[in-house]
């Protein structure tokens, strides 16, 4: 039983590897996108007319719900794995009739 421990393993650490990247990378991008919008409102390069405001505005609320989600996802994941059943194996007799 123990030789396919290992494999077990290094196969979790991928999985965990690649599901890390996945999240940061899709919680990289919202943040970018309102970090941007508040750097240009800051620094004065964008500035907000009657004509551009909507558009600023809806930008950085859609990237602040799309981060919202991403991050009610990722808690429920994390939920989810800790309500879930934990297998135990363990060895046990076979009688033959």
């Amino acid at each position: 039983m123990k030789p396919w421990k290992p494999r077990l393993c290094v196969a979790q650490m991928r999985r965990r590897q690649l599901f890390s990247g996945a999240v940061s990378h899709d919680l990289r991008t919202p943040l970018a996108t309102i970090e941007a919008a508040l750097d240009g409102l800051q620094s004065g390069e964008l500035v907000l007319t009657p004509k551009t405001e909507p558009s600023c505005l809806d930008s950085i609320r859609l990237e602040h719900l799309r981060l919202k989600r991403l991050v009610e996802d990722l808690l429920s994941t994390c939920r989810g794995y800790k309500r879930a059943p934990r297998h135990r194996l363990s060895s046990c007799g076979l009688r033959t009739s």
